[in-house]
């Protein structure tokens, strides 16, 4: 594990744009594979009831959307 790898990986998450020049319906619809959204319970970069929140919403385009959730061992 190196801070910076994790630093620059948020970063790029944080500033990459799926949904340029389309609606976010359209661009989940248009996914063909199944759809995970994970958390891990001790991120204090990607909140677990946001990921959550993304969930219902993207579930409501795709049935084969999941939800999990990481448990940090410490």
């Amino acid at each position: 594990f190196q801070l910076s790898a994790y630093k620059l990986m948020n970063h790029l998450l944080k500033t990459t744009d799926i949904f340029k020049n389309n609606t976010k319906s359209e661009v989940i619809k248009s996914i063909s594979s199944n759809i995970h959204l994970i958390s891990v319970d001790t991120d204090y970069f990607f909140f677990s009831n946001e990921i959550k929140t993304a969930f219902q919403e993207v579930k409501n385009y795709k049935n084969n959307t999941f939800y999990h959730c990481a448990k940090a061992p410490f």
